[in-house]
């Protein structure tokens, strides 16, 4: 393989890449913290005991991202590309008990809206790699 193939190709998946990225319309910040913060952080914040979760601004991806469950020890709290394999998602959905988990379904007080619930999912599924 020569040098001009080699820049080719890593042009082309760049490119790639980037139109990914660009098609991503949902945003942690601008869609999904919001969300948090409204239904989640009463309880899921430094301060509160929300099983040791925190879904603050600025910590939400460092808290789920890639981090195993506390519930279900071979899943994630959130693994990017796969709502099926991320536990947070489930809570949301009131499926935890199927993948093994146990407790009420999040958010306490009442369930998120269909188009919330759409918006986590293509969050988690398509654009989690863009934060």
């Amino acid at each position: 393989m020569t040098i001009k193939t080699l820049t080719l190709s890593a042009g082309v998946f760049f490119a790639l890449a980037g139109a990914a990225q660009a098609s991503c319309e949902v945003t942690l910040a601008g869609d999904i913290q919001p969300v948090l913060d409204m239904r989640c952080v009463g309880c899921h914040q430094d301060a509160a005991p929300g099983a040791g979760l925190s879904l603050q601004s600025g910590s939400t991806i460092s808290n789920t991202v890639g981090v195993p469950s506390t519930q279900v020890s071979d899943m994630n709290r959130i693994e990017p590309g796969d709502t099926q394999l991320s536990y947070l998602y489930h809570k949301l959905a009131g499926t935890h008990g199927d993948v093994g988990g146990s407790g009420e379904r999040m958010p306490f007080g009442g369930q998120l809206t269909d188009d919330e619930m759409a918006m986590i999912a293509n969050w988690i599924e398509d654009c989690e790699a863009a934060e």
